[in-house]
């Protein structure tokens, strides 16, 4: 790799991981319809954080590295909004985007090794809430 693309990537992946780092230590007011305890609230807070993170950075591909900052920012803009118990305690929709409008979803499971998307039905467009 050339020095300058070299200087350009670690610019881009400090900036990245700075923001990043800045986004989790953001407060969050989370509107839950239904009844969940503390800890399955955290779990799902985390797996859906954790997938909207492998967004930013799919692959060590150079289209992946140019549309970090997009990504990054993308995520960083986005919020939980409300979570949705769903029948039972175990599936819940997770409502999130930049607004107070849940602009985006997903459906999570709770498993045996705790919560998890459900791909089944990743990334559809929220029912009006």
């Amino acid at each position: 790799m050339k020095p300058k693309r070299m200087m350009l990537v670690a610019l881009v992946l400090l900036v990245a991981g700075g923001t990043i780092w800045i986004g989790k230590h953001r407060a969050e007011k989370i509107e839950v319809r239904g009844s969940l305890s503390a800890e399955d609230l955290a779990g799902i807070k985390n797996a859906v954080r954790s997938e909207l993170r492998r967004e930013i950075f799919p692959d060590s591909s150079w289209s992946s590295v140019k549309a970090s900052p997009t990504a990054t920012l993308r995520w960083f803009q986005s919020q939980i909004n409300v979570v949705s118990v769903l029948g039972n305690a175990n599936t819940v929709q997770v409502g999130f985007g930049k607004s107070k409008e849940a602009l985006d979803s997903f459906e999570l499971i709770k498993g045996t090794n705790g919560w998890r998307i459900n791909r089944d039905s990743w990334r559809f467009v929220p029912q009006v809430y």
